[in-house]
């Protein structure tokens, strides 16, 4: 398991967390020791079932919740002691959110420009860049509660671009999104890295995580399980590649799966249980997932 990058440069790094830990008034428990970084330029995303501790943890950096233990730093700067420094340097599309309903797009992105320290000629600048970038010429002159839940979507993530910020913490932000928008939200990610942003993001979408991520962790009960590359976790908790059967040979919902390093590996063990119909396929993140959840679970895949 890797869950430190090793540092490439004397700057500080965009996210390190250090044995983070919060704990509720009655003992429960969202998360414990989580430790990991972002590299510069990296995509981290951060996989989990649903109250695993994915939202915790980034609402932790941007101090909406104070970590009960352990310590969070953004591009060198504690969050807890100087948060409003910290909070200049993030860029954040929350699951949450609250925006001005009767103002258009255009103005809405203007507004919050200046609240970022822009001014108001950079602002506006600002504001068509962004609406060039998302795509967003078709409804920039809308009011807010006039547009769909994509289009909204992709105004969080320009809120989260104004100022250009050097760390991105998207959390789940294609949740609802149709196929097509979705792929304009990857590319848009991708772009941020190419122009040198580090992005968190959390997600329940598994192609999502192999198309965009560096790196992978798999939050489970409020603890990083397994961080690695996608490949890393492969090779780790199962094999490049998978053998898929029916045991009686038939159509049936049950399906047994073996894991292997080669496929010829997995044809001479198929032969060897005299098994005659089956396929063999690439490994996915999803197999890796399940595997671990599963795990944990005490669930068979």
């Amino acid at each position: 398991m890797s869950s430190i990058t090793p540092t490439q440069s004397i700057s500080p790094l965009p996210l390190v967390a250090e044995s983070v830990s919060k704990q509720y008034p009655g003992g429960l428990w969202a998360n414990r020791d989580i430790s990991l970084t972002i590299g510069p330029s990296e995509i981290l995303g951060i996989l989990g079932p649903n109250g695993s501790g994915k939202t915790t943890f980034v609402r932790q950096i941007t101090t909406e919740t104070l970590p009960t233990s352990g310590q969070i730093t953004v591009f060198g700067v504690n969050v807890v002691t100087e948060p409003t420094r910290a909070k200049y340097m993030l860029g954040v599309v929350p699951q949450d959110w609250i925006l001005l309903w009767d103002c258009s797009v255009y103005h809405t992105l203007r507004i919050f420009g200046k609240l970022r320290g822009l001014n108001p000629k950079a602002a506006a600048n600002r504001a068509r860049e962004l609406i060039d970038e998302l795509e967003m010429h078709t409804f920039q002159n809308r009011v807010f509660a006039t547009i769909s839940g994509g289009e909204r979507q992709r105004i969080l993530l320009a809120m989260a671009s104004l100022a250009q910020p050097k760390l991105l913490l998207l959390d789940e932000p294609t949740t609802g999104l149709d196929p097509v928008t979705r792929r304009q939200v990857w590319r848009w990610i991708r772009q941020k890295r190419e122009q040198g942003s580090s992005v968190l993001i959390t997600t329940h979408y598994m192609e999502e995580a192999e198309v965009l991520c560096d790196r992978v962790g798999i939050m489970y009960r409020g603890s990083i399980r397994e961080m690695d590359t996608i490949a890393g976790l492969r090779g780790l908790h199962a094999g490049e590649f998978k053998l898929t059967y029916t045991p009686d040979g038939k159509e049936s919902e049950n399906i047994e799966t073996i894991y292997g390093e080669t496929d010829q590996e997995l044809v001479d063990q198929a032969r060897a249980m005299g098994i005659e119909e089956f396929a063999i396929s690439k490994t996915s993140l999803e197999d890796v997932y399940l595997t671990i959840v599963g795990a944990k679970e005490g669930v068979t895949w």
